[in-house]
């Protein structure tokens, strides 16, 4: 669901923007949007081990890493606001995102529960495949005009039944599960 959420945010996003803000703030908010939708989608990839590590109360290094991270954040977003405006605080924001749960928070997962980095990787893939895949899929949708709410909806509505279909197509659990209810519902 993180793909269709994130990748639906920077196909439609900018036109809802378009909507809900108006003109002036069309472009600049398109790309701070799109400047943080890739290191959000790389960060949830973290949820379920942050979820595991907090249950299993390993808590110290997990707190370390988010504490380090704010901090780098913070830094970063005061040090490039200067120089790149609001684009510089969203650069300070993504780019430790980026470090810290994408690439150092499957080592304190390593480190904790002993979870090897290749299977955290693997269990990610499908969900990043079909997120690329639903990406490339409605790509297109983002030159599309969309005028009205109405319109926006519809939109929205024809990229949730792509993104079903790539499911189904990619995802065998998806596949098996929905034949199984159908065939529930036959007898």
């Amino acid at each position: 669901m993180s793909s269709l959420g994130l990748a639906g945010i920077a196909i439609l996003g900018p036109h809802f923007l378009a909507l809900w803000l108006g003109k002036p703030w069309i472009a600049q908010s398109s790309i701070v949007l799109l400047i943080l939708v890739p290191a959000d989608y790389l960060a949830l990839f973290a949820t379920p081990g942050s979820a595991l590590l907090l249950g299993r109360g390993r808590l110290r290094n997990l707190t370390l890493l988010i504490v380090v991270e704010a901090i780098a954040n913070l830094g970063l977003s005061i040090a490039l606001v200067y120089p790149l405006g609001i684009y510089g605080v969203a650069l300070g924001t993504a780019i430790p995102l980026v470090i810290f749960q994408g690439i150092v928070f499957p080592f304190l997962l390593r480190k904790e529960i002993g979870l090897p980095i290749r299977d955290y990787l693997r269990m990610n893939t499908r969900a990043i495949v079909v997120g690329l895949v639903f990406l490339g899929a409605v790509g297109g949708a983002a030159w599309i005009p969309t005028p009205t709410y109405g319109r926006f909806f519809l939109l929205c509505g024809g990229c949730v039944a792509v993104y079903a279909a790539i499911v189904v197509a990619l995802v065998p659990s998806a596949r098996q599960a929905i034949l199984k209810r159908l065939r529930r519902g036959d007898a």
